[in-house]
């Protein structure tokens, strides 16, 4: 059902969204479809699988409990093999520039900021411009969770600026 079409039985008729379209796809999956289900279905009940990610294999969040239920904003649930995680160094191979989309330059000096938290560094090189494309963790030989990385990375950088706000509005008020 398209939005207007949403629109339409919300706004005029009074129906509730009740349900959703969710397209169930992957390496692991069988017969790849679209699935009408209501809101608040486990995401076990549809797939099965111990690497399920949710929206996509761009901006896609990896599922760390299938007893999660479907929501407004599920739109795709891909399921991949079950990977052993065997981290090694970064080999600097290039493999995750080459997944990038249209072109977008991946950053790999970030991978060694991330770790060692160096907030400066990790603002110097851009890192909120960094998607958090997560095909590129399934591209590198090295397994590294590169994507897990700059996600936290950013949440400490978040948290840093507002201790520093917090801070800084206590001298003022003094």
């Amino acid at each position: 059902m398209s939005p207007p079409q949403k629109l339409l039985r919300c706004n005029v008729k009074g129906e509730p969204l009740i349900s959703r379209v969710v397209t169930l796809t992957g390496s692991s999956v069988a017969q790849p479809c679209n699935q009408k289900c209501g809101l608040g279905t486990p995401i076990a009940f549809l797939i099965s699988g111990d690497n399920i990610t949710q929206g996509g294999s761009l901006m896609g969040v990896q599922v760390h409990d299938a007893k999660a239920p479907v929501t407004k904003t599920t739109n795709c649930l891909w399921s991949a093999p079950a990977k052993t995680k065997n981290e090694q160094p970064c080999i600097r191979c290039g493999a995750c520039a080459e997944v990038l989309p249209c072109g977008i330059y991946c950053r790999r000096q970030l991978y060694w900021f991330a770790p060692g938290k160096n907030v400066e560094a990790l603002e110097a090189n851009n890192l909120f411009d960094c998607m958090n494309v997560v095909r590129v963790n399934m591209c590198l030989p090295s397994e590294i969770s590169l994507v897990a990385q700059y996600r936290l990375a950013k949440g400490e950088i978040k948290k840093a600026r507002g201790e520093k706000r917090r801070g800084g509005a206590c001298e003022s008020a003094v």
